[in-house]
């Protein structure tokens, strides 16, 4: 790359060095940048998501799955590159908006629209699954995102604690929406 070799400033993702120069020549700003960063992370996240459940324990096997994935995502170097470029952002004018209608809104209407649909198939009992989108999104993520914040060791580095919490964190969501014939759900 002609930019590299004249010392240009070179940036490392997954393991692959690119020159700014190369970057840029597709992504024409650092905001069309974030805003692809955050719609294919959004995207592959919410993956597990979009089939249709067919049973109760298939809700829980997906929404497990997303949690561990959500979990796995904010102990990622990217993840942490990524709230670097965000806290630079501020100063360069960035369209904050854009890129949070991008990822993490894209991340829980998906999730929002999951549960719909497993409340309207009677494997939960979901009547506002924007605000049960929420708070699982929450629970999901805890102080794991704050610790990513302030840059201090998480907590479920490994797949197996990951794993763990993201049994904690769904069956006590399933537990709160628990479809309940008699209940009228």
């Amino acid at each position: 790359c002609p930019a590299a070799a004249k010392g240009g400033v070179k940036m490392n993702f997954s393991g692959t060095t690119i020159s700014k120069a190369t970057l840029y020549r597709r992504y024409p700003n650092r905001q069309v940048l974030l805003e692809s960063l955050v719609t294919r992370r959004a995207t592959d996240l919410t993956r597990t998501l979009r089939s249709e459940p067919t049973s109760k324990a298939e809700v829980r096997a997906q929404l497990h799955q997303y949690v561990v994935d959500l979990a796995g995502l904010l102990c990622t170097t990217t993840h942490q590159r990524y709230l670097l470029a965000l806290a630079d952002g501020a100063a360069a004018g960035l369209d904050f908006a854009g890129i949070w209608r991008r990822g993490p809104a894209q991340a829980h209407a998906e999730l929002s629209r999951f549960l719909a649909r497993a409340h309207r198939a009677g494997w939960l009992c979901c009547d506002d699954p924007d605000d049960a989108a929420e708070l699982l999104l929450g629970m999901a993520v805890g102080l794991e995102l704050v610790r990513s914040l302030y840059r201090v060791p998480l907590a479920r580095h490994r797949l197996a604690e990951r794993h763990a919490h993201a049994a904690r964190v769904v069956d006590r969501f399933l537990s709160w929406y628990a479809a309940a014939p008699a209940a009228g759900c």
